[in-house]
């Protein structure tokens, strides 16, 4: 399961652009957390500064670290089943691999099913703001995106059909060999 979400996260890194008002999150649920890897462009500090202006005067990094976790505990909320936010317990900047326009993050929120996903990070910058969300839960990987005007999001890995798929497939196969014997039986029997 591990190497799946490592082949994954390197496949979609690859496809996602870096656009200024385009950001990703890769949702994962583990054990007992909900882990999103998040690559948010670098206009992610004109948000900052737009949450909380006096950030413009300061050259203090601890402020705009503190900023910048009361700005995504409230632009990004993660509910689950029992219809209460999750906490965001921490989060790690990571590595941007050498781009100097988007910062990569990992947030970890306690909880471990997920019921909805409400996401306004960077709707304050831009009208036209698009943040994409996948699920590892699935081979697909779910993709959900929202935008102004359509924030959240309902999720439900246990119903969603995409976890249905092979169901159908099985069947065709089996009906398809099913046929082939018998027309092969029958023809061997004439």
């Amino acid at each position: 399961m591990k190497l799946f979400y490592l082949i994954s996260l390197f496949f979609s890194a690859q496809l996602m652009a870096h656009e200024p008002n385009t950001a990703y999150f890769q949702i994962e649920a583990l054990d007992s957390t909900i882990q999103v890897r998040a690559e948010l462009p670098w206009t992610i500090r004109h948000a900052l500064e737009n949450f909380q202006p006096d950030l413009k005067e300061s050259n203090s990094s601890a402020n705009y670290e503190q900023a910048f976790l009361a700005y995504i505990k409230s632009h990004l909320v993660i509910t689950g089943h029992s219809g209460k936010p999750m906490d965001l317990i921490n989060y790690v900047e990571l590595d941007n691999k050498g781009h100097s326009h988007q910062n990569d993050f990992l947030f970890h929120f306690k909880g471990s099913t997920i019921s909805s996903v409400t996401n306004s990070i960077l709707f304050d910058v831009y009208n036209s703001q698009k943040n994409y969300h996948y699920f590892n839960s699935t081979p697909e990987g779910i993709r959900y995106v929202t935008m102004p005007g359509e924030e959240s999001f309902s999720y439900n890995a246990a119903t969603d059909n995409t976890l249905l798929w092979p169901i159908p497939l099985s069947i065709i196969i089996l009906l398809t060999f099913g046929l082939l014997g018998y027309h092969q039986g029958k023809a061997g029997n004439e």
